[in-house]
């Protein structure tokens, strides 16, 4: 896959299912102001799991709670197009999603994305 934007996606880790977790990349001027993640897996999901409606581009880290999920490697997540979700801006490396235990939170809480995009300076 040709990917025509210069974001890029950390691989995630350390994702537990149903638990806190950090999704950061890294983008230039160039790259689209917005874009909408969304988590796939070739068997272990039927359909794709959208991370968030969008997230604005130069935030660079985005804090979630992971949805709860089979555990297990294989899980990658692109960036798409928040209008065309078959434009796909970025693609992580694959890594792999564990098992939840209730005392592994990291204490963030998701912070909160307005409504709709708000347009930059």
């Amino acid at each position: 896959m040709t990917l025509s934007y210069a974001i890029t996606i950390d691989t995630p880790y350390s994702w537990d299912s149903g638990g806190n977790a950090s999704l950061s990349w890294h983008s230039t001027p160039a790259d689209p102001p917005i874009f909408r993640p969304k988590l796939l897996h070739p068997t272990l999901l039927s359909e794709p799991c959208y991370l968030a409606d969008f997230i604005y581009t130069t935030v660079e880290r985005y804090y979630l709670v992971v949805p709860s999920l089979i555990p297990g490697d294989g899980y990658y997540v692109k960036f798409v197009n928040v209008n065309d979700m078959n434009q796909v801006y970025a693609l992580s490396g694959v890594f792999s999603i564990g098992e939840h235990l209730p005392n592994s939170d990291t204490g963030f809480s998701s912070p909160s994305v307005p409504e709709t995009p708000q347009p930059g300076p």
